[in-house]
């Protein structure tokens, strides 16, 4: 199956390249991005070597529902969403995903082009995917990015208190979600 390709006037979303490896890499190596993805800031060197490089390309390259987002000509991040347990239809599951979007470069980040990224993968999700429910998890602290899913709709649902260690210290995620009728009422709105 070929991975669709979207477009808008700044962003286009496209399959992973090897052109691309070089600059995931440096982005890797981020702090402040490897902490708004919940890694540990100092491990940072142990994480992405050439062959965690290497194997995030395989990863990307093997996913249907992720792809890099390029800005005037350049990688710029990564968006996409994963099934939950898509074999349990008995009970929706397969109709719910976790979405997320990463921008790496500092320079990127608070200029939107995340939720545009994101904005550009929704209708593929409920369209033609048939996905209901979207949700999201993000550092309690990111006020960012919990401000740009909440412009495009998504509402927080709770607080994941001190789900996960970064850097020495316990830190809280918050959950959101969009449905699909949702989406369908603010785009006729």
């Amino acid at each position: 199956m070929t991975k669709p390709t979207f477009k808008s006037k700044q962003l286009v979303l496209r399959e992973v390249e090897p052109r691309d490896k070089p600059i995931r890499k440096v982005a890797g190596l981020d702090p402040d991005y490897t902490h708004m993805t919940s890694r540990e800031p100092d491990k940072v060197t142990e994480i992405w070597d050439d062959a965690s490089v290497d194997q995030w390309y395989d990863d990307i390259l093997a996913d249907p529902t992720r792809w890099v987002i390029e800005y005037e000509g350049e990688a710029i991040g990564v968006v996409g969403y994963r099934r939950a347990n898509i074999e349990d239809t008995w009970h929706g599951f397969g109709t719910t995903a976790t979405c997320a979007v990463g921008i790496w470069p500092k320079r990127y980040r608070r200029l939107g082009l995340g939720a545009e990224a994101l904005e550009l993968m929704f209708d593929y999700a409920f369209e033609d995917e048939k996905i209901h429910r979207l949700q999201m998890k993000v550092l309690e602290t990111n006020t960012a990015a919990r401000a740009a899913y909440q412009s495009l709709g998504f509402v927080e649902e709770g607080v994941e208190r001190e789900s996960a260690m970064i850097g020495g210290k316990w830190v809280n995620y918050v959950r959101g979600g969009l449905l699909e009728q949702d989406r369908r009422k603010r785009n006729n709105a």
